[in-house]
């Protein structure tokens, strides 16, 4: 998913209300300071850790747009959100944090974000996403966000370093 293999490439599937950029065409620079951090918290690495995410050296104006994903192995497979800034839980009427995906979204909701993960596990890199609000029953609002993979031994992606910006 390499930028320059993927000029312009977005990825989606007709059913799903979400859009996944690879090429990390951001509309807002708050998304590309995030990728800025992540690529400076990684170093050498294919990957930063959730230890190297340290929330004391993340910008102030960054913090109420973060979440992190946790990815528990199972089986079966579960996501959990292990935190939701402020910004997001304003923006969508809700915090949802330590609230697992099978108790939040309806199925298709379901699928839709779980392409996200996938996407990130099968290329182990930042994607871009963006679309509507439509999981939080807010049609009218739009969202653009960053999506980091963290992996403590530089093999499993066990958590999602987020970034999202609602408008």
């Amino acid at each position: 998913m390499d930028s320059v293999q993927h000029p312009g490439a977005r990825i989606s599937d007709d059913w799903s209300p979400l859009q996944y950029d690879p090429d990390l065409n951001f509309e807002h620079d708050l998304l590309k300071d995030a990728y800025s951090l992540w690529q400076k918290l990684r170093g050498e690495r294919e990957m930063p850790s959730r230890g190297d995410l340290d929330p004391v050296q993340v910008p102030a104006a960054m913090l109420p747009h973060m979440q992190l994903l946790d990815i528990e192995p199972g089986p079966p497979i579960r996501y959990r959100w292990r935190l939701i800034g402020t910004h997001i839980t304003s923006a969508l009427g809700r915090d949802s944090t330590g609230k697992y995906w099978d108790q939040l979204y309806v199925d298709s909701t379901l699928q839709s974000f779980k392409r996200g993960v996938e996407l990130i596990q099968t290329y182990r890199r930042p994607i871009r996403c963006y679309g509507k609000s439509d999981f939080a029953q807010k049609h009218f609002q739009s969202f653009e966000a960053i999506e980091m993979p963290l992996s403590e031994d530089q093999n499993d992606i066990r958590t999602i370093w987020i970034v999202a910006v609602y408008s």
